[in-house]
């Protein structure tokens, strides 16, 4: 959760592509936008960052909140005007929303996330914290919001209102979004975990195309996600017999805070995760960010670009030399193959990189990741 709070490109005009027929409704210092509806798609629960997630989900941009620091976080919400605080408990209990904890906050400490029951639905709210008179942070969720509401894909968050400012000097806002099962990505890398089961190579792959296929779909209605890397993505997958099976692998990609118009010229914001950057670049790829996540699927661990892309070397250069991770799992190493295709991924001349959509579909063969090391012998 980046919490960029810049203002978003115009967006392309492609249209609501999620429906939302609620009606408004109002009460005492907040309006109801957009009804939240109920949804069920079996996959319930607790996740982190802009969709939530549970305690056991790890990230460096989120930190776990108690119960007890919610209000000293600035969950309270003063109204100078009418001399009146109310917190944002009672402003969310007076729409039927229960808050049952806090999942994290952002990056800069402008938004907190919660998980919540409405009518026996669980959901994840963010909301804003307003520590000074201009509300940006609202403008933040606002603007994600905007880009939120306009899509409609299994592997992307789903939001289902927003809860904004009615009478002046209330400049708070909570966005209701879907509360995804599982932990975020970085918490799945290691292929080694003392007493926890790992993810094989075939749950890998699963989550590297599912992720791929979120991109290439925001691609395709002109949208760039511009922060995606590990503790952005949401797994989620059921163990069977001692292992996880591929077949149950469930990816959510989540916090669209810095979406931008895929032809957008703006520089990076100050506040992102560098690391997903092309070195040397001002601009965010997601396609260089998702062969990055496909590297540290094999290497087990977190990979940035400044391990990957000699700094220092003419683009020239370092476009040949890119140092790919050795494979974190034991007695084994990454097939040509699969080096090929993270190469095309990573290329730091951006005209060579595969698409998003291109890269889905070529993505290597679970068979095709690693293969076994040949054991020295010594005589």
């Amino acid at each position: 959760m980046t919490g960029c709070d810049h203002g978003l490109s115009a967006l392309p005009p492609v249209g609501t592509l999620t429906s939302n027929d609620g009606h408004e409704g109002a009460t005492r210092g907040f309006k109801l936008l957009i009804e939240a509806k109920k949804f069920d798609d079996g996959s319930g629960s607790d996740s982190e960052s802009s969709s939530g997630a549970s305690a056991k989900s790890g990230s460096s941009l989120l930190s776990r909140r108690s119960q007890s620091s919610m209000y000293k976080s600035g969950l309270s919400i003063s109204k100078d005007t009418m001399g009146d605080s109310r917190s944002y408990r009672e402003l969310l209990e007076s729409k039927g929303y229960k808050i049952t904890g806090v999942i994290g906050r952002g990056q800069n400490s402008g938004f907190l996330v919660h998980s919540a029951v409405r009518e026996s639905q669980e959901y994840a709210v963010k909301v804003s914290i307003e520590t000074g008179q201009e509300g940006t942070n609202g403008d933040a969720i606002r603007k994600e919001y905007q880009v939120l509401s306009r899509l409609q894909h299994e592997r992307i968050v789903k939001v289902y209102g927003l809860e904004d400012e009615l009478d002046e000097g209330v400049k708070g806002v909570a966005m209701i979004l879907e509360l995804c099962r599982g932990s975020t990505l970085n918490r799945w890398l290691p292929w080694y975990d003392k007493g926890t089961i790992v993810l094989d190579v075939a749950c890998r792959r699963q989550c590297l195309t599912q992720i791929a296929s979120a991109i290439a779909y925001l691609h395709s209605v002109g949208i760039a996600h511009r922060d995606l890397h590990s503790k952005n993505v949401v797994v989620h997958a059921v163990k069977t017999s001692g292992r996880y099976e591929s077949e149950s692998v469930q990816v959510k990609v989540i916090d669209l805070g810095c979406a931008r118009s895929i032809d957008s010229e703006e520089a990076m914001e100050a506040d992102i995760n560098v690391n997903i950057l092309p070195v040397g670049a001002t601009r965010p790829c997601d396609v260089f960010a998702l062969g990055l996540l496909g590297a540290s699927l094999v290497a087990g661990k977190e990979v940035s670009s400044w391990t990957v892309v000699p700094t220092g070397a003419p683009p020239e250069d370092a476009a040949r030399k890119l140092r790919l991770p050795p494979s974190g799992r034991k007695d084994t190493e990454m097939t040509a193959s699969f080096r090929d295709f993270l190469l095309a991924l990573l290329d730091t001349d951006h005209s060579h990189r595969l698409t998003a959509s291109e890269a889905m579909y070529r993505i290597p063969k679970e068979s095709e990741w690693l293969e076994i090391t040949a054991k020295k012998i010594s005589l």
